[in-house]
């Protein structure tokens, strides 16, 4: 299994796409910070611009998608020096609405149609990877991943606009697609050097031990043991991992024992079980470590109400 997929496994990924949302120049919505919850528009008809704080301003046109990994604060307008409003404000404003219907809004002129809707992540969370991703991703229909974005984006825009029977399951599993090749497009297409996981992952050196280390978290690791998979000194492979990772070696591989020990859990895998799989020696050790990291028990998580990870 490679690590992007075991990475993805665990963050037990769940799409929840709020619906289509139609407007008429001019329009301006604001969208408030919602950090943990990635958010997604798919352009389905005209053009419309986003702005998100920091950034320059990007144009959205028929068939682009956009993916803010963080949940960032941001406003969507027909073009620049269109008056804004709070999207919650304008949403109530309009009565009910429950997604099974296009959201509308605006002045009467020039339209846009877009589909949105927003990812959450059950249990797991996997910051390093969550963190190394930049405030949007977008996918232009003419783009390098054309090929299989077109055929997606149909299925995707076509069950929305149609509904029937098993219309919304069949949205929602679409979306995660678009999620992951969103995902996979950037990381083919990535050229920073700023460090971040996925930087990480594509070095020759310290990717190679990332992927050890998923392949199996419960072998006895020490950074001895890595540096020597990485064919480096001990030093060395400390350094350029924690400058690329943006954590030292054994952190990573505690984080990652804990975020796969959850995951496991919430599936119901017996404690002495779990233990063994992420690297400890008896249930008590590792249901001491557990709850540390955690505030929790081994046993009090399958007790606890399931919450959306940050």
């Amino acid at each position: 299994m490679d690590v992007l997929t075991d990475v993805l496994q665990h963050l037990r990924l769940q799409s929840l796409v709020y619906g289509r949302m139609e407007f008429s120049a001019p329009w301006g919505l604001r969208f408030p910070d919602h950090a943990g919850h990635p958010h997604f528009y798919l352009m389905s008809r005209g053009s419309c611009r986003l702005e998100l704080d920091g950034e320059p301003p990007v144009e959205l046109g028929q068939g682009d998608l956009a993916f803010l990994p963080h949940g960032s604060a941001h406003v969507l307008r027909d073009q620049a020096g269109s008056k804004v409003q709070a999207s919650d404000t304008v949403v109530k404003g309009c009565g009910e609405w429950d997604g099974a219907r296009s959201f509308q809004f605006g002045g009467g002129g020039a339209q846009t149609a877009l589909l949105g809707g927003f990812f959450r992540f059950e249990q797991g969370a996997f910051r390093p990877f969550i963190q190394s991703l930049p405030k949007l991703i977008q996918v232009r229909e003419d783009g390098k991943s054309a090929p299989w974005f077109d055929a997606v984006r149909k299925l995707v825009l076509a069950e929305t606009a149609e509904g029937g029977p098993g219309s919304k399951i069949m949205v929602s599993r679409l979306a995660d697609i678009l999620f992951i090749q969103a995902l996979r497009a950037h990381m083919s297409e990535c050229q920073s050097k700023q460090g971040g996981w996925i930087e990480a992952l594509k070095d020759p050196k310290v990717g190679a031990v990332l992927s050890l280390i998923h392949q199996d978290p419960g072998q006895d690791w020490s950074v001895e043991s890595m540096a020597e998979a990485a064919g480096m000194s001990r030093s060395a492979f400390a350094a350029r991992f924690s400058a690329l990772v943006g954590e030292a070696p054994l952190a990573y591989l505690t984080r990652w024992r804990m975020d796969k020990a959850e995951a496991l859990l919430a599936r119901q895998e017996p404690v002495g079980r779990v233990a063994k799989q992420v690297g400890y020696a008896s249930a008590a050790a590792f249901s001491k470590a557990f709850k540390r990291r955690r505030g929790l028990a081994p046993g009090g998580l399958r007790k606890a109400p399931q919450k959306a990870a940050a």
